[in-house]
């Protein structure tokens, strides 16, 4: 049977992410049933079939043990449906839909829970997020994504429990974030977030700001990179030391904070963008994370940035005439040994000077810019 967060979609007409299907046959036999199976997590009765290409993970009916460590049972109990879809997290996540007898299965009121769009844990929330702590950021997330209200006694238990928060790894809240970023209806799930005590556990020092987020989000479209640098931009601003030390500390790839210290450090020169000229402007959109940057910096002062800042960037946007990339520079190092000047950091500031002129004078031949060095 389809199981989970698939039946929700479906009973809302969207098209699921991924399906998971639920099933009485054990790891084994679902290992011989297919060609191809990947024991993913055998311990918990969680099997991944590669059918057509796709991936489908497989789990058995079960009931779990004691959760000791906050994220998985000690040991699971092979059972029956009824009994899987009472060990669930959320209700409207509770439900099997059997496609031979296209009939939805529903133990814990979940159809009821979706047509009143309300979040509830199945059973105790106390139970539920003491068994998974991450459970009260999928509450926020599933408002984000769904647009849904929360339960009052879920509420008070995600309240409760968000002082456990500390007890999940920084890789799974990082990825929950993100998704709750990504939602349709994310202003209002940050607001909760920040009623419940959710936000201060996550983001020690950090004001909450409804009408910033409302002007960026509402704008949509944003990729995950660009999320993350806007979500610590719009927060940070006190070093690229701290927003290197916030990066880590959210275990965020490398090269991801990179990105956010480049649009951090792009700041004050985006700032003053009308007073520069548009071959700079070229060149500092030709950079890796450039055009990034102009991005993020636009989301930010959207309706604010005058008419000359707009025109300089169009300014020098031109120069790349409908191109992803600048021109190539004509002059090399070498070049510049050969006419006389000693290797050293002179080069590297006569070359930038060099392209500068071959870009702004819109020079194609290279003895024509080697005669503007002899002229100085």
């Amino acid at each position: 049977m389809i199981a989970g967060g698939a039946v929700r979609d479906l009973l809302l007409g969207v098209t699921p992410n991924d399906i998971d299907i639920a099933t009485n046959a054990t790891p084994e036999q679902v290992e011989a049933l297919f060609e191809k199976t990947v024991m993913v997590g055998r311990q918990f009765g969680v099997s991944r079939v590669i059918l057509n290409g796709q991936d489908i993970e497989v789990a058995t009916f079960r009931t779990d043990g004691e959760y000791k460590d906050g994220r998985k049972p000690e040991k699971v109990t092979y059972s029956s449906e009824k009994e899987d879809a009472l060990r669930r997290d959320f209700t409207i996540n509770g439900m099997f839909y059997d496609p031979i007898k296209k009939e939805v299965i529903d133990y814990v009121s979940g159809q009821k829970d979706l047509m009143q769009r309300m979040i509830r844990t199945v059973g105790d929330p106390n139970l539920r997020f003491k068994e998974d702590k991450l459970r009260v950021l999928r509450a926020i997330r599933f408002m984000s994504q769904l647009g849904f209200h929360i339960e009052q006694p879920t509420q008070e238990a995600m309240k409760l429990y968000s002082e456990s928060l500390d007890q999940v790894s920084m890789e799974r809240i990082r990825d929950e974030w993100l998704k709750l970023l990504k939602g349709q209806h994310v202003i209002g799930a940050l607001a909760k977030a920040y009623d419940l005590k959710i936000w201060g556990k996550l983001f020690d020092n950090w004001n909450h700001k409804p009408e910033m987020y409302n002007h960026i989000w509402s704008q949509g479209g944003f990729d995950d990179d660009k999320l993350w640098v806007l979500w610590f931009l719009i927060h940070v601003r006190e070093s690229r030391e701290k927003l290197a030390e916030l990066g880590f500390h959210w275990k965020l790839p490398k090269e991801l904070i990179k990105k956010i210290i480049f649009c951090y450090d792009s700041l004050s020169l985006l700032k003053g963008l009308n007073k520069t000229e548009a071959v700079d402007v070229a060149i500092f959109l030709a950079q890796p994370h450039g055009r990034l940057a102009v991005e993020v910096y636009e989301s930010i002062h959207r309706g604010k940035l005058k008419e000359d800042w707009s025109k300089r960037l169009q300014e020098g946007k031109a120069f790349f005439k409908g191109l992803e990339r600048l021109p190539e520079p004509l002059v090399t190092g070498e070049d510049l040994i050969r006419f006389g000047m000693t290797p050293g950091p002179e080069i590297a500031k006569k070359l930038k000077e060099l392209y500068r002129n071959q870009l702004k004078f819109k020079v194609v031949q290279k003895e024509e810019l080697l005669k503007k060095l002899i002229k100085k």
